[in-house]
């Protein structure tokens, strides 16, 4: 049975461990980003398009954790690789000095960022990352120094909204990566 102790802030009792949040994925609506234009009205296609074949199922999520068993990996993590790559990346890592979050927690927020569309509220990304929900800001601004080159808005920690949000095209300008 789950019990909860509350302490005072930053106080940790001897074999305890702080939990992170639980709040299901789909708390948190999936943001599409307009299109370039602006909010203007597609025009519609004059012919109608060809039937495409059907696409092959995607794997449902478990409403209560990860992917279920035999979940594809999300093909479009590539481009993680080649910004931890990238000479500008290990000069902003070289920068940060000790800040700097390890590469694999980087590439776990970027890997959750990602797969909703570039923007978590902070309880969910302190979920995905199997972290307490107060620490996930320090976590945020310490990759921030990392990815934000010269005070660039590529990772934007919004307090009073309680979000982060991560521009993957100017992350691909700043480091001078193609994300795709």
């Amino acid at each position: 049975m789950p019990l909860s102790i509350f302490t005072p802030r930053n106080i940790v009792l001897r074999g305890w461990q702080v939990a992170a949040a639980s709040q299901p994925d789909w708390w948190a609506p999936l943001e599409a980003p307009l299109p370039a234009g602006g909010a203007e009205t597609p025009a519609l296609p004059k012919k109608p398009p060809k039937a495409k074949p059907p696409a092959a199922p995607t794997p449902q999520i478990d409403l209560f954790g990860g992917a279920l068993p035999g979940a594809a990996v999300d093909p479009e993590v590539h481009w993680i690789d080649a910004l931890q790559a990238s000479p500008a990346y290990t000069a902003q890592k070289a920068l940060a000095a000790r800040v700097a979050p390890a590469d694999p927690d980087v590439r776990s927020l970027l890997e959750a960022l990602a797969a909703r569309g570039g923007k978590l509220s902070k309880t969910a990304l302190a979920q995905r990352l199997g972290m307490p929900a107060m620490r996930i800001s320090g976590f945020v601004n310490a990759a921030k120094r990392v990815l934000n080159v010269d005070q660039a808005a590529v990772l934007v920690l919004d307090e009073t909204a309680g979000t982060v949000e991560l521009n993957r095209e100017l992350l691909g300008r700043q480091f001078r990566v193609t994300l795709r």
